[in-house]
């Protein structure tokens, strides 16, 4: 699915003690230098919580702009001295870390996700296991649902208007997925916006859009 993002061992960035790990490969030192978000994946539950880029975050919800973030995952357990040693990581290379227990919120209905206040649940429409975009003029984007019984409505509309049937997805039920990934994977599509749907009649579709950069 798009916007599915790489999760990076722990393991990469540290040899058997606290030196870091000289064989590793590619660069995940570089990439955690550049990475303004950082979510660790505890490998045991397999639940997700933020490590780094809270304020980032913020950033986003109130501006409606993914900006092009970069994301970073990195898998641990996360009941052993290997959370301390990630930590102070990215103390030393961040200046801080955003880490905190109630970060990690289990949701039932998909596992344990990264479920941060400050990213709205969001609904998705796929077809064949192809993200929907809609087109309205010049702008093209993905079509998004603030809550399922819209995303169902959406979908039902669809299906009596354009003949054929697509199905709803919550974002962030796919490890790794978030909001801000799936809206990076859309620029990389020629997206230029989201339309997050406010309004359905039968004849009509009111949406409210986020402008990608």
């Amino acid at each position: 699915m798009p916007g599915k993002q790489r999760v990076i061992p722990i393991a990469a960035f540290f040899d058997e003690g606290l030196g870091p790990n000289l064989s590793a490969p590619g660069d995940p030192e570089r990439e955690l230098r550049e990475a303004e978000v950082i979510v660790g994946v505890d490998v045991m539950s397999e639940r997700q919580f933020l490590v780094f880029g809270r304020d980032t975050l913020k950033r986003i919800r109130t501006s409606g702009n993914a900006e092009g973030v970069r994301m970073l995952s990195i898998a641990l357990d996360q009941d052993t001295a290997e959370l301390e040693k990630l930590l102070a990581l990215v103390q030393v290379v961040k200046g801080h870390h955003d880490y905190s227990d109630s970060d990690s919120v289990a949701d039932g209905s998909c596992g344990e996700v990264v479920t941060h206040p400050e990213i709205p649940t969001m609904f998705m429409f796929t077809a064949n296991g192809h993200v929907q975009f809609w087109g309205q003029g010049d702008r093209r984007g993905m079509i998004l649902a603030k809550d399922h019984n819209m995303a169902r409505k959406f979908a039902l509309w669809f299906e009596k208007k354009k003949g054929s049937r697509i199905s709803v997805a919550e974002i962030g039920s796919v490890e790794g997925e978030t909001l801000v990934t799936q809206l990076n994977a859309s620029l990389a599509e020629g997206a230029n916006c989201a339309f997050v749907i406010r309004t359905i009649d039968d004849d009509n579709i009111e949406c409210d859009i986020i402008k990608l950069p």
